[in-house]
């Protein structure tokens, strides 16, 4: 029997997947969360498997996993979420997560993502895999070109951004060159939407 436990803010997700799991003779329900402010969740709900969600309310769902990790490394980790983002699926493989499974899968590929992972495998969908693939062989863009992007989606001027950064005008410019390079762009408005559609910057920035 593989034992799994529940992270996600929507309930009908959770009803949802615990239905799912019901219907599978080698899966058990371990327990569910709404959120991952309870430190001691996973250690009582004792799973196998855990599926996490990547947006979650406060502590996100990759701060949530690498606690998850080093308090738990028994516990095997599926981020399932809405999110095929080059950024968040990078982010997620990269940090170690065993699987990436997108929410709008069909049942039966949630089952064997639990099930793979379950037996010490990894599961990614060549959707996710061809995401990742595209975003290893890029340079990826820098905390501080992220930073630049965010204040370029807010309109502000190098002059602007170089007193928020405390660093010089040119300074600025070649963090802005560099970005436009990372991204494949050409001019602000082109590096802000691709920003967005990446997910290196959210669309509130």
């Amino acid at each position: 029997m593989i034992r799994v436990a529940i992270i996600d803010d929507h309930y009908v997700v959770r009803f949802g997947l615990k239905y799912m799991l019901q219907l599978d003779k080698e899966l058990v329900f371990a327990g569910e969360a709404a959120d991952a402010s309870d430190p001691d969740f996973v250690g009582r709900a004792d799973p196998d498997v855990l599926l996490l969600d990547l947006m979650l309310p406060g502590k996100d769902g990759l701060a949530a996993f690498a606690e998850i990790r080093a308090a738990h490394p028994r516990v095997k980790v599926v981020m399932l979420t809405t999110s095929s983002k080059e950024e968040d699926v990078y982010r997620a493989i990269s940090a170690g997560v065993d699987g990436y499974v997108l929410k709008d899968s069909p049942p039966s590929e949630i089952v064997r993502a639990i099930r793979a992972v379950a037996e010490g495998g990894r599961f990614f969908p060549e959707k996710v895999l061809a995401v990742y693939s595209l975003r290893e062989g890029e340079k990826g863009v820098s905390a501080r070109e992220a930073e630049v992007l965010r204040y370029m989606a807010k309109g502000l001027t190098n002059g602007e951004m170089a007193d928020l950064m405390k660093v010089s005008v040119e300074t600025v410019k070649t963090q802005v060159k560099s970005a436009f390079t990372k991204l494949g762009v050409a001019d602000r408005a082109e590096a802000v939407a691709v920003a967005i559609a990446r997910g290196v910057i959210g669309e509130g920035s």
